[in-house]
């Protein structure tokens, strides 16, 4: 009896262990889900909501670890949300039903969880080099590479958001690239060719040839007729060349009209002969010594005029001479007004004050010229440092050959060869030959960007100016406002993001290696739609190479000339690995393409950095996932 009596009890320790065990169980696995669905909420979500895509990652990742039935539970809820700190919270419930203890009235047990998950930023800069050349104005999805690359993008800032001062500090920079960069007003001035002051640079180009005389006519006055030897009679062919002041025998002429004075700017004198013999008026005129037979007396008209010295006008026999010209850089390379030359050849009325060759701004602004020009303002874009030809295919990519400084993400400037120069494609001329022309043909398109590079800036939201920078854009619509032009020479767009984010170099004193005492990570997020596509016949930016010379020499062929590039930017990426700066590549294809993009695998930090993608949704979903992987998850519950 007393043992029968004491198995009561005893069952019920049991059972109530059995369940509690249970139900601990199915707690922790319960928290499990939780935390897994909020952290994949957070994953997938912006900061600006939370969005029925990320609700799904939640609740799919939710589900996955805790199955309907999971321990024999039911009533199973997962309800996620996204708080104004930008944290996901969650709350999850789940009935477990008891098993021994239902014999001592107790059912079930309800059970409920919370877990948040928030994005630990930390300090992160990194530099997006978009490509924006011509092929990106084809059709994606249900709109154009370009248009699906800037939602990307936002949506990449939206994941990573403006950062926080408590948190971490987060800076964006853009480097839209396609023969060329438009960088030059983020250059500081001591590092670019005339951006202190009084400067020229040498481009291929061409000069007028100023060296013709040119004259104003005053009125005409009409002189005394002169009488061809006091009425000497002559034929009506020698009367024609008297009134032509031309020579026959008997009479020396000379040139018609006759032109006296002092040599430029001295005023002169022009004095016409005429007559109209062959008409009987000034052959045998009424009045004269002679007026019948085959010969006759001749008299000639004669007018004479002042005309006033203009200046010296283009030699319609030689009028341009194409070649490398210096011209100057004052003011122009510092963002002022400049005046130039656009036109084709001069008319007679254009002059110049002194007889000599005459580039295209100096044609215009020489003080007494009469030459229209046309207002422009550097654009912005540059031409590169001095730079090394010996760069083949083949060169080793682990060591920066000597010289070339242009694939230098931390070069600074130590003479005038290794600044940075301002392009001006609006005077730039191509001839055939590598010598002075005398025909040129004129750069007819302007491959510059349009919306200027950003350096790295801070934003305090994605509809802001750049906190410091209020006369900017905001970053959503700077994005929005880039546009197409060009073609596709990677290097450009990559040096230039390395050296936006470099913790050296001339951005050094603004990229410190550490912010509010915690280390900054760096990165590169460069994406394409095409392979490597450089130029020898167009004015790119180490100038124009086919005269020019600075990457391979003239001649050499587009495969070479694109290997040679593909060989830079592996040097480049071999750079900004040593910099410490992570480099994630996107190569947007066609489907079916057989694009390989070998150099651009090589150039991402690892083979998981490198991504193609041929759709809209693969497209964003890769930012996404860059822009989560930049961030760090971290569970606050």
């Amino acid at each position: 009896m007393l043992v029968a009596a004491g198995t009561i009890p005893l069952v019920g320790m049991i059972g109530a262990g059995v369940d509690v065990s249970r139900t601990y169980l199915v707690k922790s696995r319960l928290q499990q889900a939780c935390d897994a669905g909020v952290l994949a909420g957070r994953k997938y979500a912006t900061n600006a909501s939370f969005d029925t895509t990320a609700r799904g990652k939640a609740d799919a990742f939710f589900n996955n670890n805790f199955p309907s039935g999971t321990f024999g539970t039911n009533n199973i809820e997962f309800v996620p949300t996204q708080n104004g700190e930008g944290e996901i919270v969650g709350v999850a419930k789940a009935r477990v039903p008891m098993t021994i203890m239902t014999a001592f009235g107790t059912s079930h047990t309800d059970l409920e969880v919370k877990c948040d998950a928030r994005l630990d930023i930390g300090n992160v800069d990194v530099s997006l080099v978009l490509d924006v050349t011509g092929s990106m104005g084809a059709s994606l999805g249900s709109g154009t590479r370009i248009s699906e690359l800037k939602k990307a993008v936002i949506n990449f800032y939206d994941i990573l958001g403006p950062g926080d001062p408590a948190k971490g500090r987060i800076r964006y920079a853009v480097v839209p690239y396609s023969t060329n960069v438009n960088v030059g007003y983020s250059i500081p001035p001591q590092y670019l060719i005339g951006g202190t002051g009084a400067d020229s640079y040498s481009y291929q180009s061409r000069v007028a040839n100023m060296t013709v005389p040119t004259y104003s006519s005053g009125p005409v006055v009409n002189l005394p007729n002169e009488v061809f030897n006091s009425g000497a009679s002559i034929s009506t062919s020698d009367c024609s060349k008297y009134g032509n002041n031309a020579s026959f025998t008997g009479f020396t002429g000379g040139t018609n009209p006759v032109v006296t004075g002092g040599a430029p700017p001295a005023p002169r004198t022009s004095i016409a002969y005429s007559n109209n013999a062959t008409g009987g008026v000034d052959w045998g005129y009424s009045g004269a010594a002679d007026t019948t037979g085959t010969s006759r007396s001749c008299r000639r008209k004669v007018k004479s005029t002042a005309q006033t010295f203009l200046g010296f006008g283009q030699d319609t026999a030689n009028r341009w001479t194409y070649r490398q010209q210096d011209v100057s850089i004052e003011g122009f390379a510092e963002g002022d007004n400049v005046q130039i030359y656009t036109g084709g050849n001069l008319s007679a009325s254009q002059t110049v004050p002194d007889p000599k060759e005459y580039d295209m701004r100096e044609l215009v602004e020489v003080a007494g010229s009469t030459v229209p020009g046309t207002s422009m303002r550097w654009n912005g874009c540059i031409e590169e440092v001095q730079t090394s030809d010996d760069v083949t295919p083949t060169t080793p990519v682990d060591t920066l050959p000597t010289g070339a400084f242009d694939l230098d993400p931390n070069h600074i400037p130590s003479s005038r060869e290794t600044r940075w120069r301002p392009a001006w494609q609006e005077i730039i001329y191509y001839r055939a030959i590598s010598g002075d022309a005398t025909s040129g043909t004129k750069e007819p398109n302007s491959r510059c960007p349009a919306e200027p590079a950003r350096r790295l800036m801070e934003y305090t939201s994605i509809d802001s100016p750049p906190t410091g920078f209020a006369t900017l854009t905001s970053f959503r619509d700077y994005i929005n406002s880039l546009s197409l032009s060009g073609g596709t020479m990677h290097d450009i767009g990559f040096i230039w993001g390395a050296r936006f984010v470099s913790g050296d170099g001339i951005f050094a004193a603004d990229n410190p290696d550490s912010w509010n005492g915690e280390p900054v990570t760096r990165h590169i997020i460069f994406m394409t739609d095409g392979e490597m596509n450089a130029h020898n016949q167009q004015y790119v930016f180490h100038g124009w190479n086919d005269l020019d010379e600075r990457v391979a020499p003239r001649g050499t062929s587009k495969s070479q000339i694109d290997a040679t590039h593909n060989r830079r930017l592996r040097i480049m990426c071999e750079q900004a690995r040593q910099a410490k700066i992570t480099v994630w590549m996107i190569a947007l294809q066609d489907p079916g393409s057989t694009d390989d993009f070998t150099d651009m695998q090589a150039c991402a930090a690892t083979p998981d950095h490198f991504k193609f993608v041929d759709s809209a949704d693969d497209l964003n979903n890769e930012f996404r996932r860059i822009a989560s992987n930049i961030a760090d998850l971290r569970l606050t519950r």
